[in-house]
């Protein structure tokens, strides 16, 4: 009788616990143990403690994050799971400007002063020709003390990065193409440098064709994380997943 009794608690308390569990809960676990909840090995490496942490999976914007949308007539979609989505996990963030002439389409969330501050995140241009602002920080006041932008001159598809820090730019050499997903490094430094690296496979480049540096003028901390942003082409679709902000540098992906 005494042992019927501790298998029906036991079983009560892990009923429990499996209520309690949710999607984002099992996804941290086989994050730890270095694979996918496919099963596929070598999943998100997140930083321990990110001051930003989404993945966008489940309803709505994931982990209790508070994200603002400024739409201008266009498209944020965080439940997007539409192929080639979702770039992780079970959904991603889709952008797509629809106002002509093109306007500002981005999310953002705020994470409080930091410097230095550290990010990531997986990108996939669908569309993207001209010039489109994919990432910023922005200060507490809202201005822009760091951003990136890509940059298709020649409207064929490939761009590169440009990262601005102030007033002053850097460019990577190296391009994007349209239809291939992205592990994107940044950071910034209130008064100091300011760099992008990106690759196909999680590494984080520190030289070469696809990174950039440049110490610039800006000279405020970073405070919100946006996503998106002022663009010159309407036709431009957007795809990010996995986005870390911390105030450490992020580790490598693969």
């Amino acid at each position: 009788m005494k042992r019927a009794i501790i298998i029906l608690i036991a079983a009560a308390l892990f009923l429990s616990y499996c209520w309690l569990v949710t999607p984002q809960d099992v996804r941290r676990v086989l994050r730890g143990i270095g694979t996918t909840e496919e099963g596929g090995g070598g999943g998100p490496n997140p930083p321990a403690s990110p001051l930003v942490d989404q993945d966008f999976d489940g309803a709505g914007y994931a982990n209790s994050e508070t994200w603002t949308e400024g739409l201008d007539g266009a498209t944020v979609n965080e439940d997007y799971d539409t192929a080639p989505a979702p770039l992780e996990g079970d959904d991603s963030l889709f952008i797509e400007p629809d106002a002509m002439p093109p306007g500002n389409t981005y999310t953002y969330h705020q994470f409080g002063d930091t410097d230095p501050a550290y990010g990531y995140c997986l990108f996939r241009p669908v569309v993207a020709r001209y010039q489109h602002v994919i990432i910023q920080f922005w200060d507490s006041g809202f201005a822009v003390p760091f951003q990136i932008e890509y940059r298709d001159g020649e409207d064929d598809g490939d761009g590169i990065l440009r990262i601005s820090n102030g007033s002053t730019t850097a460019d990577t050499t190296g391009e994007l193409a349209e239809g291939t997903t992205y592990h994107i490094f940044f950071s910034y430094a209130n008064g100091g440098s300011a760099t992008v690296a990106f690759s196909t496979d999680g590494t984080r480049p520190t030289s070469g064709p696809n990174f950039a540096t440049t110490t610039g003028t800006a000279t405020t901390d970073a405070n919100r994380i946006v996503l998106g942003g002022a663009n010159s082409d309407n036709q431009n679709q957007l795809i990010f997943d996995q986005v870390w902000v911390d105030d450490e540098q992020i580790p490598e992906q693969n």
